[in-house]
Protein backbone atom coordinates (compact mmCIF):
# COMPACT_ATOMS: atom_id res chain seq x y z
CA UNK A 1 0.00 0.00 0.00
CA UNK A 2 1.30 3.48 -0.85
CA UNK A 3 2.63 5.37 2.19
CA UNK A 4 0.31 8.37 2.19
CA UNK A 5 -1.24 10.55 4.88
CA UNK A 6 -4.64 12.13 4.88
CA UNK A 7 -5.19 15.49 6.56
CA UNK A 8 -7.18 15.25 9.79
CA UNK A 9 -8.38 18.16 11.90
CA UNK A 10 -5.52 18.93 14.29
CA UNK A 11 -6.80 20.06 17.70
CA UNK A 12 -4.44 21.75 20.16
CA UNK A 13 -5.00 20.35 23.66
CA UNK A 14 -5.11 23.35 26.05
CA UNK A 15 -2.68 25.18 23.76
CA UNK A 16 -0.11 22.39 23.89
CA UNK A 17 2.94 21.68 26.01
CA UNK A 18 5.20 24.37 24.64
CA UNK A 19 6.87 27.33 26.29
CA UNK A 20 3.72 28.64 27.95
CA UNK A 21 1.31 27.53 30.66
CA UNK A 22 -1.72 25.65 29.38
CA UNK A 23 -5.00 27.42 28.62
CA UNK A 24 -3.35 30.83 28.35
CA UNK A 25 -3.33 33.60 25.79
CA UNK A 26 0.26 32.96 24.66
CA UNK A 27 -0.21 29.18 24.50
CA UNK A 28 -3.19 29.46 22.16
CA UNK A 29 -1.60 32.18 20.05
CA UNK A 30 1.50 30.02 19.60
CA UNK A 31 -0.63 26.99 18.67
CA UNK A 32 -2.43 29.00 16.00
CA UNK A 33 0.86 30.45 14.72
CA UNK A 34 2.20 26.89 14.42
CA UNK A 35 -0.70 25.80 12.25
CA UNK A 36 -3.50 24.55 14.50
CA UNK A 37 -6.98 25.45 13.27
CA UNK A 38 -8.83 23.89 16.22
CA UNK A 39 -8.42 24.48 19.94
CA UNK A 40 -9.58 22.60 23.04
CA UNK A 41 -9.96 24.23 26.45
CA UNK A 42 -11.65 23.79 29.84
CA UNK A 43 -14.31 25.98 31.43
CA UNK A 44 -14.91 26.70 35.11
CA UNK A 45 -17.08 29.41 36.69
CA UNK A 46 -15.72 31.97 39.13
CA UNK A 47 -17.67 32.78 42.28
CA UNK A 48 -19.19 35.85 40.62
CA UNK A 49 -20.11 34.11 37.37
CA UNK A 50 -17.21 34.63 34.97
CA UNK A 51 -16.20 31.61 32.91
CA UNK A 52 -12.49 30.94 33.38
CA UNK A 53 -10.16 28.74 31.33
CA UNK A 54 -8.79 26.23 33.85
CA UNK A 55 -8.53 22.45 33.79
CA UNK A 56 -8.03 22.08 37.56
CA UNK A 57 -10.29 23.46 40.25
CA UNK A 58 -7.17 24.61 42.12
CA UNK A 59 -4.54 26.90 40.63
CA UNK A 60 -1.75 25.29 42.67
CA UNK A 61 -0.32 23.26 39.77
CA UNK A 62 0.24 26.33 37.57
CA UNK A 63 0.98 29.00 40.16
CA UNK A 64 2.03 29.53 43.77
CA UNK A 65 -1.58 30.23 44.69
CA UNK A 66 -3.58 27.35 46.16
CA UNK A 67 -6.76 29.10 45.08
CA UNK A 68 -9.95 27.34 43.97
CA UNK A 69 -11.48 28.95 40.88
CA UNK A 70 -15.10 28.47 41.93
CA UNK A 71 -14.47 30.02 45.36
CA UNK A 72 -12.97 33.30 44.18
CA UNK A 73 -14.24 36.27 42.21
CA UNK A 74 -12.80 37.09 38.81
CA UNK A 75 -11.20 40.25 40.18
CA UNK A 76 -9.03 38.10 42.45
CA UNK A 77 -8.39 35.36 39.88
CA UNK A 78 -7.15 37.68 37.16
CA UNK A 79 -4.48 39.00 39.53
CA UNK A 80 -2.89 35.55 39.89
CA UNK A 81 0.48 35.21 38.18
CA UNK A 82 1.03 31.78 36.62
CA UNK A 83 4.43 30.10 36.43
CA UNK A 84 5.28 31.81 33.11
CA UNK A 85 4.15 35.25 34.31
CA UNK A 86 0.84 35.26 32.46
CA UNK A 87 -2.59 35.60 34.01
CA UNK A 88 -5.68 33.44 33.65
CA UNK A 89 -7.84 33.84 30.57
CA UNK A 90 -11.59 34.32 30.69
CA UNK A 91 -13.86 32.63 28.18
CA UNK A 92 -15.09 35.93 26.69
CA UNK A 93 -11.44 36.83 25.96
CA UNK A 94 -10.82 33.42 24.42
CA UNK A 95 -13.99 33.61 22.32
CA UNK A 96 -13.15 37.08 21.01
CA UNK A 97 -9.69 35.95 19.91
CA UNK A 98 -10.41 32.50 18.49
CA UNK A 99 -14.02 32.28 17.36
CA UNK A 100 -12.87 31.86 13.76
CA UNK A 101 -11.50 28.39 14.64
CA UNK A 102 -13.09 25.06 15.52
CA UNK A 103 -13.43 25.03 19.31
CA UNK A 104 -13.94 22.22 21.80
CA UNK A 105 -15.12 23.24 25.27
CA UNK A 106 -14.68 20.75 28.12
CA UNK A 107 -17.35 21.30 30.79
CA UNK A 108 -16.11 20.13 34.18
CA UNK A 109 -18.68 17.98 36.01
CA UNK A 110 -18.32 19.51 39.48
CA UNK A 111 -19.62 22.88 38.21
CA UNK A 112 -21.51 21.82 35.09
CA UNK A 113 -24.92 23.27 36.00
CA UNK A 114 -23.51 26.72 36.74
CA UNK A 115 -21.35 26.60 33.62
CA UNK A 116 -24.35 25.72 31.44
CA UNK A 117 -26.25 28.68 32.86
CA UNK A 118 -23.35 31.04 32.19
CA UNK A 119 -23.12 29.88 28.57
CA UNK A 120 -26.65 31.07 27.77
CA UNK A 121 -25.62 34.56 26.55
CA UNK A 122 -23.37 32.91 23.94
CA UNK A 123 -26.00 30.55 22.52
CA UNK A 124 -26.85 32.42 19.33
CA UNK A 125 -23.17 33.11 18.66
CA UNK A 126 -22.43 29.39 19.04
CA UNK A 127 -25.33 28.43 16.79
CA UNK A 128 -24.30 30.80 13.99
CA UNK A 129 -20.64 29.81 14.38
CA UNK A 130 -21.37 26.13 13.77
CA UNK A 131 -17.95 24.80 14.78
CA UNK A 132 -18.18 24.75 18.58
CA UNK A 133 -18.37 21.36 20.29
CA UNK A 134 -18.94 20.58 23.97
CA UNK A 135 -17.66 17.71 26.06
CA UNK A 136 -19.58 16.48 29.09
CA UNK A 137 -18.67 13.76 31.57
CA UNK A 138 -22.13 12.90 32.90
CA UNK A 139 -25.31 12.06 30.96
CA UNK A 140 -27.50 14.31 33.14
CA UNK A 141 -25.37 17.36 32.39
CA UNK A 142 -25.33 16.64 28.66
CA UNK A 143 -29.10 16.08 28.60
CA UNK A 144 -29.75 19.42 30.28
CA UNK A 145 -27.37 21.13 27.87
CA UNK A 146 -29.09 19.62 24.82
CA UNK A 147 -32.49 20.79 26.09
CA UNK A 148 -31.15 24.27 26.86
CA UNK A 149 -29.13 24.65 23.65
CA UNK A 150 -30.85 22.75 20.83
CA UNK A 151 -28.73 22.44 17.73
CA UNK A 152 -25.33 22.53 19.41
CA UNK A 153 -22.94 19.58 19.12
CA UNK A 154 -21.68 17.45 21.99
CA UNK A 155 -18.87 14.92 21.76
CA UNK A 156 -19.21 11.37 23.05
CA UNK A 157 -18.72 11.10 26.80
CA UNK A 158 -15.95 8.93 28.24
CA UNK A 159 -18.33 6.04 29.00
CA UNK A 160 -19.65 6.13 25.42
CA UNK A 161 -16.11 6.14 24.04
CA UNK A 162 -15.26 3.01 26.03
CA UNK A 163 -18.34 1.15 24.78
CA UNK A 164 -17.72 2.26 21.21
CA UNK A 165 -14.11 1.12 21.44
CA UNK A 166 -15.16 -2.30 22.68
CA UNK A 167 -17.66 -2.52 19.83
CA UNK A 168 -15.01 -1.61 17.28
CA UNK A 169 -12.73 -4.28 18.77
CA UNK A 170 -15.48 -6.83 18.20
CA UNK A 171 -16.19 -7.34 21.89
CA UNK A 172 -19.71 -5.88 21.58
CA UNK A 173 -22.23 -5.40 18.75
CA UNK A 174 -21.65 -2.22 16.74
CA UNK A 175 -24.83 -0.65 18.19
CA UNK A 176 -22.90 1.48 20.77
CA UNK A 177 -21.35 3.40 17.86
CA UNK A 178 -23.91 6.08 16.97
CA UNK A 179 -24.05 7.84 13.60
CA UNK A 180 -22.73 11.41 13.50
CA UNK A 181 -21.20 11.07 16.97
CA UNK A 182 -17.51 11.82 17.55
CA UNK A 183 -15.54 9.42 19.75
CA UNK A 184 -12.14 9.79 21.40
CA UNK A 185 -9.79 6.85 20.98
CA UNK A 186 -6.46 6.40 22.81
CA UNK A 187 -3.52 4.76 21.11
CA UNK A 188 -3.65 1.72 23.38
CA UNK A 189 -6.18 -0.18 25.45
CA UNK A 190 -4.97 -2.94 27.81
CA UNK A 191 -1.86 -3.39 25.69
CA UNK A 192 -3.71 -3.47 22.35
CA UNK A 193 -2.74 -0.88 19.74
CA UNK A 194 -5.91 0.75 18.39
CA UNK A 195 -4.85 3.01 15.53
CA UNK A 196 -5.45 0.47 12.77
CA UNK A 197 -7.37 0.96 9.55
CA UNK A 198 -9.80 -1.90 10.27
CA UNK A 199 -10.58 -0.40 13.66
CA UNK A 200 -11.33 3.08 12.33
CA UNK A 201 -13.35 1.66 9.42
CA UNK A 202 -15.82 0.20 11.92
CA UNK A 203 -16.55 3.71 13.21
CA UNK A 204 -16.77 5.14 9.71
CA UNK A 205 -19.14 2.36 8.65
CA UNK A 206 -21.51 3.71 11.28
CA UNK A 207 -20.95 7.28 10.00
CA UNK A 208 -19.16 8.19 13.22
CA UNK A 209 -15.96 10.21 13.62
CA UNK A 210 -12.81 9.37 15.56
CA UNK A 211 -10.47 11.65 17.51
CA UNK A 212 -7.01 10.21 18.12
CA UNK A 213 -6.70 11.07 21.80
CA UNK A 214 -3.27 12.47 22.72
CA UNK A 215 -0.91 10.21 20.79
CA UNK A 216 2.40 10.66 22.60
CA UNK A 217 4.97 9.21 20.19
CA UNK A 218 5.62 10.04 16.52
CA UNK A 219 4.85 6.44 15.59
CA UNK A 220 1.43 6.76 17.21
CA UNK A 221 0.74 9.97 15.28
CA UNK A 222 1.85 8.29 12.07
CA UNK A 223 -0.48 5.37 12.75
CA UNK A 224 -3.39 7.73 13.51
CA UNK A 225 -2.85 9.36 10.13
CA UNK A 226 -2.53 6.09 8.24
CA UNK A 227 -5.64 4.64 9.90
CA UNK A 228 -7.73 7.66 8.80
CA UNK A 229 -8.59 9.13 12.20
CA UNK A 230 -10.69 12.22 11.57
CA UNK A 231 -9.06 14.40 14.22
CA UNK A 232 -5.87 14.36 16.28
CA UNK A 233 -5.97 15.95 19.74
CA UNK A 234 -2.35 16.80 20.45
CA UNK A 235 -0.10 18.30 23.11
CA UNK A 236 2.61 18.86 20.51
CA UNK A 237 3.49 22.52 19.86
CA UNK A 238 3.14 21.83 16.12
CA UNK A 239 0.38 19.90 14.32
CA UNK A 240 2.61 18.65 11.50
CA UNK A 241 4.69 16.29 13.66
CA UNK A 242 3.96 13.15 11.65
CA UNK A 243 4.15 14.76 8.22
CA UNK A 244 7.93 14.88 8.62
CA UNK A 245 7.92 11.08 8.85
CA UNK A 246 6.47 10.63 5.36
Amino acid sequence: MENTFHQPLWVSHRGGKGDWCENTKNAFQEAVANGYRALETDLRPSLDGVLVLSHDASLARLSQEDMVVEEREWGDLKQVSLADGQGLMSFPQFWDEHQSLTLTLDIKPDQAYKTIDLLKPFYHDFLSHGRVRFLFWKRAHESLFQKTFPGLVTLARESECILAGLAALGRLPLAPICPHRTYALPARFHGMFLYKEAMIRRYHARKARVIAYLPSHPSEVQAALHSQCDEILSDSPRPALAERLN
